[in-house]
């Protein structure tokens, strides 16, 4: 488990340096999947932005005109190409998908990402009991920091959706935090787990919680699912840890705790405030 300290550097690296963050995309017209943004396709229709990739096999909304975006392989070049070197593009989170920002409010935005472990349910018991640890390991990391206001969890569709929110505490200032979890069983495949972090400074929060729900709302898995979502043939061994359950031999054991909240946020960050600061002139 990683130190609670490290927790708080990188809620202060994501919440309060993202004012030098520029992250900017446009979408007009038809779907072209492009290889230069890792085969994001970004489009309009009535109004609304949608993101498609089709290799990851998600789409989504991005409220428009007030959000852009940007893909990880764009991150990574402009990394690379920092004038005096930066840091590596390898510091980019394999798990990232998506980076998406207010224009308005530059101390607010969202990632996107996978998890990389997948795992089995057997029924609804096993889904809420995973949920519940969750939340409950979650808390124990948080304890001091933040709390849990309220969560729910639906099925939508082919999915299960599980949505957290909290508040966080950094130097008396209050973040709001969204944590969406959206549960696909792939067709022929087991259980995978893609991660929407949202967040703003509690005084804005209402101001655009209408477009991060909007967001959520709109996320949906564009590849074939499995007939059904659970497998009651699965054994003990397949089913998934939650973060701060004790290991146990026969299973590999697989975080989604607090450090999704912050730590592929601030690698971001990071990322984003040494290109700033290195393409300014000595």
């Amino acid at each position: 488990m990683l130190m609670l300290s490290r927790y708080r550097t990188m809620v202060f690296i994501a919440f309060f340096l993202v004012p030098h963050i520029c992250i900017t995309g446009s979408a007009r017209g038809a779907a072209v999947f492009d290889p230069e943004t890792n085969g994001l396709a970004a489009w309009e229709e009535d109004g609304r932005v949608w993101i498609a990739d089709r290799s990851q096999q998600y789409k989504l909304e991005i409220p428009a005109p007030y959000w852009t975006y940007k893909s990880p392989v764009q991150i990574k070049k402009e990394v690379e190409a920092a004038p005096g070197g930066c840091v590596p593009g390898r510091s980019i989170p394999d798990s990232l998908l998506l980076v998406i920002q207010n224009k308005d409010a530059p101390t607010t935005g969202a990632s996107l990402e996978i998890m990389p472990h997948r795992f089995r349910l057997r029924n609804e018991d096993d889904l809420f009991n995973y949920l519940e640890r969750e939340e409950s390991a979650r808390a124990e990391q948080m304890r001091g920091t933040g709390d849990l206001t309220h969560s729910d969890t639906e099925r939508r569709d082919h999915l299960w959706v599980h949505t957290s929110y909290y508040t966080l505490v950094e130097n008396k200032e209050e973040i709001q935090v969204i944590l969406a979890n959206f549960l696909v069983r792939p067709r022929d495949r087991d259980v995978m787990i893609y991660r929407l972090q949202a967040f703003a400074p509690s005084e804005w929060f209402h101001l655009l919680e209408e477009d991060f729900a909007a967001i959520i709302n709109s996320f949906r898995y564009t590849g074939e699912t499995a007939e059904e979502f659970f497998m009651p043939e699965a054994s003990e061994e397949e089913l998934p840890f939650a973060d701060g359950d004790p290991p146990s031999a026969g299973r590999e054991r697989w975080s989604g705790g607090i450090s999704g909240f912050v730590l592929t946020l601030g690698a971001v960050v990071v990322v984003y405030i040494m290109i700033k600061r290195k393409g300014k002139p000595e």
